[in-house]
């Protein structure tokens, strides 16, 4: 499994997130959107933001003490320390370099970028071996700052990822997520229902997810494709928004 040692508990209150969960997955949404249309247009965190030593060995998990994305300190690989998290948006990939929001143990979110990953190569690679609620774990993380003071949990090092089976992705409940706004998990689940043949109701969902992100063109197109009783009425509201 992925466990390095006993869970550490959330930290108390006065931690605040260094990172808004809900613009981190709205710009991740749209890199991922461009990526889909157009690869070279993909921006991603260019690896010479990631300039440290390489590692000259690969730690064994449970050598290693956990940690959390709040205690991640910038400029600084955590040497001895792992972070594990579970992926909650859709994957964006280019040349072997993979932007994903992900949560730590305590719920915070945050972009973590791997660079020269195998699973890189391509988005269509990346999404089908990172799906939404992947379970990471990221040794001795490190927690880079760029020029325009965005933040991101970097990994040069593909030996230092371990990539664990999705936990969750098919148990959340897409009417839940929608409730709660979180559009980008929304739209990965039901597009992962829809590869297993999902039925009209997951559609309306989908296209509910997109209106959330503010895709209501897309929305609109995907309910016209649908052909039922409502769906035209529906499209015809959101592309007037």
């Amino acid at each position: 499994g992925l466990a390095v040692k006993s869970a550490r508990p959330a930290l108390p209150s006065r931690h605040m997130a260094r990172f808004d969960r809900g613009a981190l997955l709205e710009a991740q949404q749209a890199a991922v959107d461009e990526a889909v249309a157009e690869a070279e247009k993909l921006v991603l965190w260019p690896p010479e933001f990631t300039e440290f030593p390489p590692l000259r060995e690969h730690r064994v998990l449970g050598e290693l003490t956990p940690i959390l994305e709040s205690e991640l300190s910038i400029g600084e690989v955590h040497r001895g320390r792992a972070l594990t998290a579970t992926t909650i948006s859709r994957p964006a990939a280019r040349d072997s370099t993979i932007t994903v929001i992900a949560e730590d143990e305590s719920g915070a979110a945050f972009r973590a970028v791997l660079h020269y990953h195998p699973f890189g190569g391509s988005i269509a690679i990346a999404e089908r071996q990172l799906p939404c609620g992947t379970c990471l774990c990221i040794k001795e993380p490190y927690l880079q700052e760029s020029a325009q003071a965005n933040l991101a949990v970097c990994c040069a090092h593909p030996d230092n990822v371990t990539v664990g089976a999705p936990t969750r992705t098919e148990s959340v409940d897409l009417n839940q997520l929608l409730e709660e706004k979180r559009f980008s998990e929304a739209l990965a689940l039901a597009d992962s229902k829809l590869e297993s043949g999902g039925d009209d109701a997951v559609h309306l969902m989908r296209a509910d997810a997109m209106a959330g992100l503010g895709q209501f063109r897309e929305a609109a197109r995907s309910l016209l494709s649908l052909r039922t009783a409502d769906s035209a009425e529906r499209a015809k509201q959101m592309m007037q928004w």
